[in-house]
Parts: C-alpha cells; sequence; structure tokens
C-alpha cells in the first residue's frame, strides 16, 4: 500500500514529457508508473488529468525582511507566494554584521525562518567587508553542520550611505576564504563587479550632472562584469575552489562561464527572470525603476545571450534576487 498517488497527469521529467503515474512513501517519490494503475493501492489518490506535473521548483537567491530589515515581507508572506506559484524551496541570505560571526548570522535567519514557512528553507551565509580570520575559519566547520554555500560581494555595489551595508571583500582576502571553501568541499557564490570601475562611473555620472537611476546600465557595465568575471574564475583556478556567479547579467559574463565550463572548470552561473525579460530601455518606461536590480539590466545582445546560455547549459539557473515589498515600496 502506497501513501499517495498521484495519477493521469503530464509529468515533465529530464528526459521529456509522458504520462506517468507517480507514487509516494513517507514524502519520497518511490516509483513511476506507465501502466493501468490500480488506485485501491494507495491511501490517498490526486486525479491530475489534463495537468502538469513538475518537480517543485528552488529559489536559489532570495533577500527575505527581517528585524534588520522591516520594510521587506517576512518569510511566512514569501514561502507562502512561493509555495502557491510552485517552488517548494526557497534559499535565503544570512548577513554577517561586522564585529559578528557567521554563527551570529545564522542564528538571525533562523529566527526569521522558524516556525514562519511554507516551504523548506536554506541560508547562504555572506561574508562582509573585512571578515576577520576568526570568521573565515568557521568555514570549514559550518560545512560540516551542514552548510553547502557562502557569498561574497566584489563590490560595495553603491555609494557609501548608512542605508547600505558595505559588503565588499577584497580579492586579498578573496583567496583566503576560497581556499577555505575549496578544503570544506562547499561552494562560493560571487556578487562579481569591478568595484573600482563601478565607482569611477559613479564619480563620472555625477560630474556630469547625469546621476539618474535610468543610468545605472552606464555604472553597471559589461566591461565591469567582464574584468571582473575574469578575476574571480582565475583565483577560483588557482585556489581549486567552485563559484557559483550569481546573476549574470551582460553576454561577457555568459561567455566567461562558458569558457570555463568547457575546461571542465567548476564554474555555473545563475541569471534573473528580470534580465531575461527587460533591457535598459524599459527603465524609462512607466514603472521602470521596477524592473531594476543590482548589476544593471543590460542591452537586447545581452539579453538574448543569456537566453543563449539557459538554452545550451552555459547557464544553470534563474533566479528572482527577491526583495519582497509592496508595489508602493
Amino acid at each position: 500500500m502506497h501513501d499517495l498517488l498521484i495519477r493521469g497527469g503530464t509529468v515533465v521529467t529530464a528526459s521529456g514529457p509522458r504520462k506517468l503515474g507517480i507514487f509516494i512513501d513517507d514524502r519520497r517519490i518511490t516509483s513511476l508508473s506507465t501502466d493501468e494503475i490500480d488506485s485501491d493501492n494507495s491511501e490517498k489518490v490526486i486525479d491530475a488529468e489534463g495537468m502538469i506535473v513538475v518537480p517543485g521548483g528552488i529559489e536559489p537567491h532570495a533577500h527575505i525582511g527581517g528585524p534588520r530589515q522591516p520594510e521587506r515581507s517576512g518569510a511566512e508572506a514569501v514561502s507562502k507566494a512561493a509555495l502557491l506559484g510552485g517552488t517548494t524551496t526557497v534559499l535565503d541570505f544570512a548577513t554577517q554584521i561586522p564585529g559578528y560571526d557567521l554563527y551570529h548570522a545564522l542564528e538571525e535567519a533562523e529566527e526569521r525562518w522558524s516556525g514562519n514557512a511554507y516551504t523548506d528553507y536554506a541560508y547562504h551565509p555572506i561574508l562582509t567587508n573585512g571578515a576577520d580570520e576568526d570568521s573565515i575559519s568557521q568555514i570549514k566547520q559550518l560545512t560540516r553542520e551542514g552548510i553547502a554555500s557562502f557569498k561574497i560581494f566584489t563590490t560595495s555595489i553603491r555609494p557609501p550611505s548608512p542605508q547600505m551595508q558595505n559588503n565588499h571583500t577584497d580579492f586579498g582576502r578573496l583567496g583566503t576564504i576560497m581556499e577555505q571553501v575549496s578544503d570544506s568541499g562547499s561552494i562560493l557564490l560571487v556578487h562579481s563587479e569591478d568595484d573600482e570601475m563601478v565607482h569611477y562611473n559613479y564619480d563620472r555620472l555625477k560630474e556630469t550632472d547625469e546621476w539618474e537611476w535610468w543610468n545605472m546600465h552606464r555604472v553597471h557595465t559589461n566591461q565591469s562584469e567582464d574584468v571582473s568575471f575574469r578575476r574571480v574564475s582565475r583565483l577560483s583556478e588557482l585556489k581549486k575552489c567552485p563559484v557559483y556567479f550569481v546573476h549574470v547579467s551582460a553576454k561577457e559574463g555568459v561567455e566567461e562561464v562558458s569558457r570555463c565550463r568547457a575546461q571542465g572548470l567548476p564554474i555555473y552561473g545563475e541569471t534573473l527572470h528580470n534580465y531575461a525579460c527587460f533591457t535598459f530601455q524599459d527603465y524609462r518606461s512607466k514603472n521602470g525603476m521596477k524592473y531594476h536590480t543590482y548589476p544593471s539590466l543590460k542591452g537586447e545582445e545581452d539579453r538574448d545571450s543569456l537566453w543563449g546560455g539557459l538554452m545550451e547549459g552555459s547557464l544553470s539557473t534563474i533566479a528572482t534576487d527577491l526583495v519582497s515589498t509592496t508595489w508602493e515600496e
């Protein structure tokens, strides 16, 4: 007797869609069947006739609200919305606060999620600007305890402000972090832009009185992504550290990930739904700022390259980079 049978639906598998019956026991899929199915062998039956049956989606990149970000929606609202859209796992971030270690960041994240989740969840700890040796050395122990991924930024993203914590990691410290990640068997997520180029571009726009958000593609440029991806991938190769480039936005980023993967390096790329759907020209449309994230939207050629990377396998995932707020906010 099986716990659950889902029958009659078109099941999407790795080899394509097929009419299959799905047997589930102890919350795990135990078998698939193309035969005529006797529903009497299952305690519960779901009739999926006329429906498409897919595995639960995984959101690999989301920023969920908590005590330090009260303007963002919390775990309960976000996980409920995710589940309604077929996403059953959400990966949030546990951001280190200067002066505190990674365990403190994880405790803070657990407070956001524990008892509030409709989905499964996990965390990527973020090492902040100037992360000390003690925090970096915690990577191995945290990996043994089940944390599989860590994140750094190669840029502070925006000019300094009280509202924006500086998470920029310098390349000297990045090498040490990569050594720890490599030795532990985990993977490093990298927000990869050239910090000097980004801030120089901000200064140039300010000097020419073009300091407008619809010019963000002139700050967070293709060249910045190109240069930074190449530096990170080379350091990754030297340190034998697996890297997952978050939110690849430019064709140069796709090309570098593709080059590395063709050489057998453990380099992976993620893009975002808004990069795949919009370009910087949409910034000037009504509500155009709502399409924005960092790095900025790029051009049509970049958007086409992202789709090409997804189709041929250079890019591995699509994420949202969710910061959930109301439409007005």
